[in-house]
């Protein structure tokens, strides 16, 4: 690791946290799940290759779920939201109903990566001035995308910001490509990556 690494591991520790310091200094691949309403087998399996792994993963929460309970006790695994914000979500009609539904879900999360990747300004200042405690958004897609790295972004009245963390392979994308071959490893960056997958796909 050289100077300029250090200053910036630093320099995230100081400015975001310790998650996304501990993601560069440690592992360099960021596993995280959207769970798309699946059932509880599908995630119980994922949970499991992770831990059999001895890897972290962020797993984000679109329903009630018994599963819930036994997630919240390992270390391992922390959980954000999914919030739905199309039309006709199940989750409610607006934003905010929509982030206080899935808040009511994990009241501890401090994550979020939105379903089908829903994003805008007004959506982010609404989170930065209303909801603090979401910290750090997953929503932006940048495939096979090399140098991926934490950004500060600053929306709202209040000098909030959010943390915006790109992924650069998501399953679903990979599921609509002409032609992939699943037993080769993926073409990544040697640095930081950040994987998404989905229960069901991976069932």
């Amino acid at each position: 690791m050289n100077n300029s690494d250090k200053k910036r591991i630093s320099f995230y520790e100081d400015q975001v946290g310790v998650w996304e310091a501990s993601m560069l200094q440690r592992t360099r691949l960021g596993l995280t799940f959207d769970i798309d309403w699946g059932p509880d087998w599908c995630i119980k399996l994922c949970v499991d290759l992770v831990r059999n792994a001895n890897y972290r993963a962020t797993i984000f929460i679109t329903h009630e779920s018994d599963i819930l309970a036994d997630l919240r006790k390992l270390d391992s695994i922390e959980l954000g939201i999914h919030p739905n914000l199309l039309p006709g979500s199940t989750h409610g009609d607006g934003v905010e109903d929509v982030l206080n539904y899935c808040l009511s879900l994990v009241p501890e999360a401090r994550v979020m990566r939105t379903h089908a990747l829903v994003q805008s300004s007004r959506l982010f200042k609404t989170i930065c001035d209303e909801y603090p405690q979401i910290e750090t958004d997953f929503s932006l897609f940048l495939p096979f995308h090399y140098n991926l790295a934490p950004t500060i972004c600053y929306f709202g009245n209040n000098g909030n910001f959010l943390t915006r963390i790109p992924y650069n392979w998501s399953d679903d994308q990979i599921l609509w490509r002409p032609v992939w071959d699943w037993t080769a490893a993926p073409s990544v960056d040697s640095g930081f990556n950040v994987f998404a997958f989905h229960p069901l796909h991976v069932a």
